[in-house]
């Protein structure tokens, strides 16, 4: 199995972004359009000790305030979340960990320890300082662009979960509705007509597919903001269910018998 956490520190230092050597070339830009506030300095990828063990997951999310920190000691912050109730957990954490355990129940040997085996990044991986709760200038999240979908790339995702509107529409300019998740929503003659049209309405409006230049691709899953709890429990009750059936069919159609399709 590949190490991506350190694939991901070679990239880091070889770009100067990484919280012990941040020479980013935007960050004067960034400076600039947050003054008089100030930003904290990178915020280095979440890489789950298990990560790539059965399959691979990205989560994007826009977070706030983010302390900087490194991938290994993001690692310990975010793998320690396991230990918490879920009552301890910020709803964006929480909803998190609701939608991992619906994918990754087929493959996950222990759903407890969900947060070993995904990894998380940031659509801007510096944040304000001042204001822990703001979202950053949208020129943060577009110098911070090329970097998100490198980080992608090396990492190998079979399946690309955004939360939040911000974070789905900063992928949105690469990725599009997949022909395959058409067909695969058409796929079973012996579902009722109504069943499967609700089927492709919900494909068509969470699930995607992210093309990489080299030709390989990621699936990727856009799903609406947990902080927004009322909105999220009418999700998580009425419509994850059948998302999760489509995509965990769609980036390991034969769990059962052991076997993973990898994309890329």
């Amino acid at each position: 199995m590949k190490d991506y956490a350190k694939i991901v520190k070679e990239y880091y230092t070889l770009k100067d972004i990484g919280v012990k050597n941040f020479r980013c070339p935007y960050l004067c830009d960034c400076e600039q359009s947050v003054y008089p506030q100030r930003i904290y300095r990178q915020a280095e990828t979440h890489i789950g000790s298990n990560y790539g063990e059965k399959v691979r997951v990205v989560v994007v999310i826009n977070g706030h305030g983010q302390n900087p920190h490194d991938l290994d000691n993001h690692r310990k912050e975010v793998e320690y979340l396991d230990t918490l109730p879920d009552i301890e957990l910020t709803p964006q954490m929480l909803g998190i960990k609701q939608v991992l355990r619906e994918l990754l129940d087929f493959v996950v040997p222990d759903t407890r320890q969900i947060h070993s085996y995904y990894a998380l990044t940031n659509i801007a991986n510096c944040s304000l300082e001042e204001n822990t709760q703001s979202i950053v200038p949208v020129k943060m999240y577009r110098n911070c662009f090329k970097y998100l979908v490198d980080e992608l790339f090396l990492l190998e995702p079979h399946l690309i979960v955004t939360i939040g509107s911000i974070s789905s529409s900063a992928l949105g300019k690469l990725s599009e509705v997949s022909r395959e998740v058409i067909d695969f929503a058409l796929g079973n003659d012996d579902m009722a007509k109504d069943t499967y049209e609700t089927l492709i309405q919900h494909t068509k409006k969470y699930l995607r597919t992210l093309n990489y230049k080299n030709g390989t691709f990621s699936y990727v899953l856009n799903l609406p903001n947990p902080e927004c709890q009322g909105a999220w429990r009418s999700f998580m009750a009425y419509e994850m269910q059948r998302l999760s059936y489509t995509a965990t069919n769609l980036i390991y159609p034969s769990t059962y018998s052991g076997l993973i399709v990898s994309h890329p």
